[in-house]
């Protein structure tokens, strides 16, 4: 999926991106009526997606604020169920820490995959696989410094912006 959402990116179809993202392709194909992937393969194709995503953009857009507004609760709801356990008397040592340990496992794994890529030779029939868990890890660990650092107060007024323009 990563690759065709680069491809809608690429070719300045950002905001068809992100609804595909944020619903799923099926969902936002039934919607458009053509096949996304299909019409990225030719000049013709991407000409009517550019086409489509001017003529759905609220629709589009409201696909993907909608998840975005799920994403932001998600970290609210884990944030303020982390300060109360944080806060916690009963809570044990181990409640308390795991996930902070969990979460320098995950970062220190992610450092030291991404010195041996850069660093050691990998087998040539191993580099799919040790791709893959870097971008696991990539991943796992923006979500890591997300969480704990929080989103920007530029990206949170520019999402307060965009719910009441969507209102």
């Amino acid at each position: 999926m990563a690759p065709f959402i680069a491809t809608l990116l690429a070719q300045g179809l950002d905001i068809l991106g992100n609804a595909v993202l944020a619903k799923g392709k099926d969902v936002i194909e039934e919607k458009l009526g053509v096949d996304i992937e299909q019409a990225t393969q030719t000049p013709e194709g991407l000409l009517k997606l550019q086409q489509l995503q001017a003529d759905n953009e609220q629709f589009l857009l409201t696909n993907a604020l909608d998840n975005r507004k799920v994403d932001l609760e998600n970290t609210k709801d884990a944030r303020q169920s982390n300060t109360k356990i944080q806060e916690s008397e009963q809570a044990s040592w181990a409640a308390k820490n795991f996930p902070y340990v969990l979460d320098g496992i995950i970062v220190t794994a992610t450092v030291g995959l991404a010195a041996m890529l850069f660093y050691q030779a990998i087998p040539a029939e191993n580099k799919e696989l040790a791709y893959a868990a870097f971008g696991s890890l990539v991943t796992m660990c923006g979500t890591i410094l997300n969480y704990h650092r929080g989103s920007s107060s530029g990206s949170k007024e520019k999402t307060d912006q965009l719910m009441k323009a969507m209102r």
